[in-house]
């Protein structure tokens, strides 16, 4: 996207792999929620940096990254102008329902 004149923000997010185990476990009951914060702090970051034209950001991700494409979207509409959500799941309770849940049955 960036040779085609765009500015991409890629979001380590807390969560996110590669930067150790108590980042990754920063996580942790986190997705939609402070996660979703951290996206929202780096856009900021980039519109503070004048890096982006605050009227014209689209949040774009897979599976969580696409969770949290419609999390922004619903949650954040004046920050982002559109969105793109590649896999990911528009509801949470249904993306989890066939995983058995230890201990009951």
């Amino acid at each position: 996207m960036t040779n085609r004149g765009y500015a991409v923000l890629q979001v380590n997010y807390r969560g996110s792999t590669g930067f150790g185990l108590k980042f990754f476990n920063a996580g942790n009951n986190e997705y939609g929620r402070g996660m979703q914060q951290d996206l929202y702090d780096a856009v900021q970051w980039a519109i503070d940096q004048k890096i982006v034209d605050p009227k014209r950001i689209a949040s774009m991700g897979g599976s969580g990254g696409g969770f949290a494409t419609l999390c922004a979207l619903e949650m954040r509409p004046n920050l982002f102008a559109c969105g793109v959500d590649v896999v990911g799941p528009s509801d949470q309770a249904a993306n989890f329902r066939p995983f058995p849940v230890a201990g009951l049955s």
